[in-house]
């Protein structure tokens, strides 16, 4: 455990953070956060397993966290990775592994990409210390989201978000919860869920540019790439990781079922030119709150909990596919 003065002195727990000198020297990149907890992993009052890059810094550390019970739970508690508006790197990605995985009151999963890089594709090329794609990627039998609890990956500046990547067998987003990706000033990042029962009431699933430049990201929902959580896929020997262990790869098989209570799923992009996200929803069943779904529409519908609707949506973008077999 430890103190972190980036958070102003208010946070407790696990981190990495690089940052170079005022006078722009360039620091390096910092280190890996590999946490294997045997049987169970809690974080709540605030507390914080972290890695950031900070002015002048290089990449954010990768996180990496490993436990048969995960459970997040409060304002303010979670699994981050972020960089800052002066820095010089990239986010990093960020790997969690269980049987289940409980989060609730509030509680965040989160990657930010708050640095406006110029140009940003020479620098990145740079100073990268690791090939991996920075994301998140969540592989577990059981996900449960409840109360205003999210995973999110966003970009304030001129970098891609990242992207969500969820391998679970049973998967329930409820109470006002999300699933998002957003960017202001770049392209959004894509969510990948992969799972056999998915259940969204009263929350949502999206991505979105807000910003005048960017596409949009795609949004696949569709069956797991196997069946059981795998026994080790991601290789942390040496704090070398297999990028190609990070994001399983999409199955064309179907879930068995989604079901929509209230549930939102929804890909905009708001820039002029821009490519909208796709959505693509392969599943063997849909079940809907009285049998109502709203599907498509031009004008964007703005998400309200209290209202149930259930609705894919798109604006300025395309549903590839709604397969129901």
């Amino acid at each position: 455990m430890g103190y972190n003065s980036w958070f102003g002195g208010e946070a407790s727990g696990i981190f990495s953070t690089t940052a170079g000198s005022l006078s722009g020297d360039l620091s390096g990149s910092s280190g890996t956060i590999t946490l294997d907890a045997t049987d169970s992993l809690t974080i709540k009052n605030g507390g914080r397993i972290s890695s950031s890059s900070e002015w002048n810094g290089g990449d954010a550390g990768q996180v990496i966290v490993e436990s048969d019970k995960i459970t997040i739970h409060g304002q303010d508690s979670g699994i981050f990775s972020s960089a800052g508006y002066g820095s010089l790197g990239r986010v990093g990605a960020v790997s969690i592994l269980g049987v289940s995985i409980s989060m609730g009151d509030q509680a965040q999963i989160s990657i930010a990409a708050n640095q406006t890089l110029l140009p940003p594709e020479s620098i990145l090329s740079e100073i990268s210390s690791n090939g991996c794609d920075s994301g998140i990627f969540v592989t577990t039998n059981q996900l449960h989201i409840d109360q205003e609890a999210r995973i999110t990956a966003e970009s304030k500046g001129n970098v891609p978000a990242a992207s969500i990547d969820l391998n679970v067998n049973e998967f329930v987003l409820k109470n006002n919860s999300c699933i998002t990706t957003s960017a202001q000033a770049a392209d959004g990042g894509p969510i990948t869920i992969q799972g056999s029962s998915i259940l969204v009431r009263d929350s949502q699933i999206t991505t979105s540019v807000e910003g005048l430049s960017g596409d949009g990201g795609n949004i696949t929902i569709t069956g797991r790439s196997q069946d059981s959580v795998p026994e080790d896929p991601i290789d942390t020997s040496d704090n070398q990781i297999e990028c190609s262990d990070h994001g399983m790869p999409i199955d064309d098989n179907p879930a068995d079922v989604l079901a929509l209570d209230g549930g939102f799923i929804q890909a905009n992009t708001a820039a002029e030119n821009a490519r909208g996200g796709d959505i693509r929803i392969n599943t063997r069943s849909v079940i809907a709150q009285k049998d109502k779904l709203f599907v498509g529409g031009e004008k964007e519908i703005e998400f309200d909990p209290e209202k149930g609707i259930n609705g894919v949506q798109l604006v300025v973008s395309r549903i590839l596919s709604f397969e129901k077999h």
